[in-house]
C-alpha cells in the first residue's frame, strides 16, 4: 500500500471545516417532563377554585392565576382549558365556549356534590359500558 493510499483513509474520516462545539446540556441525558404534582392534581386544584364561586362565570385565565403547584408555578392555560372543556362534555359543569373560554357554573346534579363523586360516577358508567360491550361481543 502506498503512502498516498494510507493517508486517504484518514483524510476521509476527518471532518471538513471547524469542529462545532457541543453544548453542555446536549451531553447530559435529558430529564423527563416537568412534574407539577401527582396524577389529577390540576383537576382537584381547579375544582377548589371554582367551588368558591359555583355560579359565577370564571375565565380560564383567572383560574390559571389562582392555581399553583408546590414550586409556585402556574399551569398552562391550555391544560386548565382542557380540564374545563372535558368537564363540560361530561356534564359536570356549564362552559362558555366563545372567547374567552370560561366556567359558567356547575350542573344542578353536581352543584351540591364534589369532584370525587363525579369521578366515581364516571368510572361506574365506563365499567357499565365495558360490561355491556363484552356481553354483546
Amino acid at each position: 500500500m502506498s503512502r498516498e493510499e494510507e493517508n486517504m483513509a484518514t483524510k476521509r474520516a476527518e471532518p471538513k471545516g471547524k469542529a462545532k462545539a457541543v453544548p453542555a446540556e446536549a451531553t447530559t441525558t435529558p430529564d423527563k417532563r416537568r412534574s407539577f404534582g401527582n396524577r389529577g392534581w390540576l383537576a382537584v386544584e381547579v375544582d377548589k377554585v371554582l367551588r368558591k364561586t359555583p355560579d359565577a362565570t370564571v375565565p380560564v385565565g383567572e383560574i390559571v392565576k389562582q392555581v399553583k403547584n408546590s414550586a409556585g408555578e402556574h399551569p398552562s392555560t391550555g391544560a386548565v382549558a382542557a380540564c374545563i372543556r372535558r368537564w363540560g362534555d361530561q356534564g359536570y359543569c356549564k362552559v362558555k365556549t366563545n372567547r374567552p373560554l370560561s366556567f359558567n357554573g356547575y350542573m344542578a346534579k353536581w352543584k351540591a356534590s364534589d369532584l370525587d363523586s363525579f369521578l366515581e360516577s364516571q368510572k361506574k358508567a365506563r365499567a357499565k359500558t365495558r360490561a355491556a360491550a363484552k356481553a354483546n361481543a
